[in-house]
């Protein structure tokens, strides 16, 4: 006669790991080994409740040995016995638990579960705001006391102390926060929802700057003067006007992704702003170096001190601080006559200008050069990256630039015949 409990032992539990699943194996009495494809092995209890099939995680094998899985299942078969429904027990339990968490237990969640999926970029500066920002406001509170007023109490001192952009931002952050919070059913509902920081500040949201593109001749100002510049800062401004590439991407590079041998500069996806690919199944956006940049790359490396970092900080395993080079920048085309006042992401609309109005390159080399995805249907019937032409075109602009420092009216004469060939390449 077939046996209806201990229909299990050991030395299978281990082969079945050994040999990996799927596969679902009774012990009797509902009591469940399941193995699954990825090799998570895992003790269940199955029941009946109401007339409706029911189950229970017991533990994780071999965490929870095959004696201590029947034990705890006697256990759970007598509380159903006395009625109990043990799953719906569990999950109130875990409910009731997670209405208990304090901020810094949603804070360490958050950081674990959904911060390592953000672009680099993008997880420094949340962390910052968590950090600095949140966390000194709400370390007392439990997460799912947190109210609108308070969100609002404390977006209106940051917007007091910082100013719009600065609370903005917060106010991103802390609504991704209790996002997170709603999904795991720590807080019924997200208290930012609703808020206008607008309407926190004075004088209302301040207008939008747009962004400039320089001129000729204002190239010419800009790279005429570089001597009074320290010579990092010298050669990052440059990369960034020769390359059109992020801040961000410039800050965190590593010189790992460089082959200056080949004339290559492969930032990987994690690091990419957007992480949108002008071509989606790379993995990193490749850029083919001007001579002219990897001169300046070789310059750099010896003044890098051995850090990985293109551009370190003053801490050598530290990346450049954004903000201390905006300022650099701005100091710099203050003290310049003929030059107006940019920040650093006028750079890469330079860069973007002078491919298209003074070198006439087609728009979609253009917009392949800035790891731009084209968009709608050309984007479905022209998924060509423009390898060679990008290539071209930025050897062109950096040459460009050479003039340009030495002749304010250089971008005024006609276009090489190479880059006329970029423009009519079909």
């Amino acid at each position: 006669m077939a046996r209806t409990i201990n229909q299990l032992d050991d030395v299978e539990l281990r082969r079945w790991v050994k040999a990996g699943g799927p596969l679902a194996k009774s012990d009797g009495l509902g009591l469940t080994f399941t193995l699954s494809a990825a090799g998570a092995a895992v003790w269940v209890l199955r029941y009946r409740h109401g007339g409706r099939r029911r189950e229970v995680k017991i533990g994780t094998y071999p965490d929870i040995s095959l004696k201590d899985a029947r034990q705890r299942a006697a256990k759970l078969r007598a509380e159903v016995a006395d009625g109990t429904d043990v799953a719906l027990a569990r999950q109130r339990e875990k409910a009731a638990q997670r209405a208990a968490w304090t901020v810094p237990e949603l804070v360490r969640d958050f950081r674990e579960k959904v911060v390592p999926g953000l672009a680099a970029t993008t997880a420094t500066c949340w962390t910052g705001y968590l950090d600095n920002t949140f966390l000194p406001r709400f370390r007392s509170f439990l997460a799912a006391e947190v109210s609108t007023n308070d969100v609002q109490d404390w977006l209106t001192a940051v917007a007091a102390e910082r100013g719009y952009h600065a609370a903005n931002n917060a106010r991103k952050v802390a609504l991704a926060l209790f996002k997170h919070a709603c999904t795991i059913r720590v807080c019924a509902g997200n208290p930012t929802e609703g808020i206008n920081v607008a309407a926190l500040v004075a004088g209302g949201r301040p207008s939008t700057r747009k962004r400039v593109a320089l001129s000729g001749p204002e190239i010419h100002h800009f790279l005429a003067g570089m001597d009074m510049l320290a010579e990092v800062d010298a050669i990052a401004f440059r990369l960034l006007l020769m390359t059109g590439v992020r801040v961000g991407e410039l800050r965190g590079a590593e010189w790992i992704e460089v082959d200056m041998d080949a004339g290559t500069w492969r930032i990987p996806r994690g690091r990419i702003k957007t992480r949108k690919f002008m071509v989606k199944d790379h993995d990193h956006f490749e850029i083919a170096l001007p001579r002219q940049a990897v001169a300046d790359l070789r310059r750099l490396k010896d003044l890098s001190c051995g850090s990985r970092y293109l551009l370190p900080g003053r801490h050598l395993a530290q990346p450049a601080d954004h903000e201390a080079m905006l300022r650099r920048l701005a100091t710099y085309t203050r003290r310049l006559e003929g030059c107006q006042e940019i920040v650093l992401h006028d750079l890469r609309s330079t860069f973007r200008s002078g491919l298209t109005k003074m070198l006439k390159v087609r728009i979609e080399v253009a917009e392949r050069a800035l790891n731009h995805r084209l968009g709608g249907l050309v984007e479905i019937y022209d998924p060509d990256a423009y390898q060679v032409e990008r290539a071209e075109a930025l050897q062109q602009w950096a040459d460009l630039l050479d003039r340009l420092r030495q002749d304010p009216t250089a971008a005024e004469r006609r276009p090489s015949a190479s880059v006329t060939a970029l423009r009519s390449a079909a």
